[in-house]
């Protein structure tokens, strides 16, 4: 995902320099997005007095409070419809505890855990 930048960059990617650490990355555009879990390679040292939970050095976290610019671009088990008010989610049957169904269920199988409309 987030990669330091080669020389080179590709035409959908945004390029992202870290002035912690001067290194500079490049993370793919794809259906108009980013994937937020580009920017755990752009790690940097803690700095003194630091709060630990930070973790800095495991990588930056993106914050969306209110989830007001996160989207699920491609999903099979859950839909999101914001607009209309329409959530989904499923989970594969065959992950579902057999004792909720009393039998074992088919492969390829989708159970429906929430469906909210407004």
């Amino acid at each position: 995902m987030g990669r330091p930048t080669p020389s080179a960059q590709p035409e959908d990617s945004l390029t992202v320099r870290d002035n912690r650490t001067g290194k500079v990355y490049t993370v793919p555009i794809a259906d108009n997005a980013i994937s937020a879990t580009a920017f755990k390679a752009m790690a940097a040292p803690r700095k003194p007095g630091e709060r630990e939970e930070n973790e800095t050095e495991k990588g930056l976290r993106v914050q969306d409070k209110g989830f007001l610019n996160t989207a699920v671009i491609r999903s099979e088990i859950t839909y999101i419809d914001g607009d209309a008010g329409d959530a989904e989610a499923r989970y594969l049957a065959e992950n579902v505890p057999t004792r909720s169904w009393g039998a074992s269920p088919s492969s390829g199988t989708y159970i429906y855990v929430c469906a909210i409309r407004t």
